[in-house]
């Protein structure tokens, strides 16, 4: 049954009693209070408090469709400038500026810009003098919309056109070659220049990898000629010795344990310490045994044991008392019947 209900709203949780009553005799058996969750806000629409224009911001707000509380408030962005067409006040030529307008449609605002001047129209340019591989040449340049002559230049000379390289002397691994160049349009010898001995190009042909103590090394032989070898030492890495000691041997109560420290990298160990024997002061402790878990796990049971029982005794005295409740209780629903009896013959 709910008793004490308060009800929730949009920002502040509800509650009622949770209450058991007996069927019989009507008495209280429990009572608890339950808490109800708030409903929340429930969001309305936007109502405009100002609307933007053209340049400033508006605003608006949220409501609770419920409570009235205000929910949000936030501005409206101004809604920017309407234009129309462009229209032309002045046009443009080759070399002067024109000017343009327009007109917002919503609050008449007006802009207004310049038309970039056309610049000139050009022609196509006409060659006086030819250029060659050496010897400048000459031209001139006219706008085909106001005649006004544009540029007048000279032609660079073309330069020379770049032929095929012709090897003299190749180059090898060790020693350099020759070449030349020559021009293909006048023939003229451009240069003359070394060509780079190559260098090895080697490549591993076989490894061995340092250890921490040994040398290992690299032997390769240059792709370009075969005869020509080379051997990289690579030097013993040394040994990376941990932090800490690790336990090699664990005592036990009749040899000793061991402890050092290892390399990261091998097998190899120093500064070897021992762990002496293990010593128990027990008297159950037979040679290299100890026999402490045996009354341990007797002491376990008869603990098990002794819990068992209370739970039992205290189970009976549970029943014992319910049953005498119960009783009493119908002893007194009794003599109640019994006294309602005799007030009626009285009557």
């Amino acid at each position: 049954m709910r008793e004490n209900i308060v009800a929730s709203s949009c920002d502040k949780a509800g509650s009622y009693d949770e209450v058991v009553y007996c069927s019989v005799c009507g008495k209280e058996l429990s009572r608890s209070t339950v808490t109800v969750d708030m409903i929340g806000h429930t969001v309305g629409e936007w109502k405009v408090i100002t609307a933007a224009t053209c340049t400033e911001n508006g605003e608006r707000t949220l409501v609770c469709a419920v409570c009235g509380d205000t929910l949000l408030t936030e501005s409206i962005p101004a809604t920017g400038h309407t234009f129309g067409e462009w229209q032309t006040v002045s046009g443009s030529d080759c070399t002067e500026e024109g000017e343009r307008v327009r007109t917002c449609t919503v609050c008449g605002e007006k802009e207004s810009e310049s038309i970039p001047a056309t610049g000139h129209t050009v022609g196509v340019w006409k060659v006086f003098r030819p250029a060659t591989c050496t010897q400048d040449g000459m031209r001139s340049l006219v706008c085909t919309v106001c005649g006004d002559t544009l540029l007048t230049e000279s032609i660079p000379a073309t330069g020379h056109t770049v032929g095929e390289w012709k090897v003299i002397t190749a180059a090898t691994c060790t020693e350099n070659g020759e070449r030349t160049l020559v021009c293909a349009v006048c023939g003229d010898t451009l240069m003359s220049e070394v060509i780079p001995a190559t260098g090895h190009s080697w490549a591993e042909t076989d490894r061995v990898d340092a250890t921490c103590t040994q040398d290992g090394y690299i032997e390769y032989v240059c792709e370009n000629d075969a005869e020509h070898t080379k051997t990289e030492v690579l030097e013993a890495t040394g040994h990376e010795w941990e932090d800490g000691y690790t336990i090699d041997k664990l005592p036990t109560f009749t040899e000793e344990g061991s402890q050092s420290i290892h390399c990261e990298n091998c097998d190899e160990t120093k500064d070897a310490v021992a762990i002496p024997v293990i010593t128990v002061n027990c008297p159950f402790h037979v040679g290299a045994r100890c026999y402490c878990w045996v009354l341990i796990l007797i002491l376990a049971i008869l603990l098990l044991i002794a819990i068992i029982v209370i739970i039992i005794l205290a189970v009976r005295r549970k029943n014992k008392r319910e049953n005498e409740e119960g009783e009493a209780d119908g002893t007194a629903h009794s003599n109640s019947e019994y006294h309602s009896g005799e007030q009626k013959d009285n009557s």
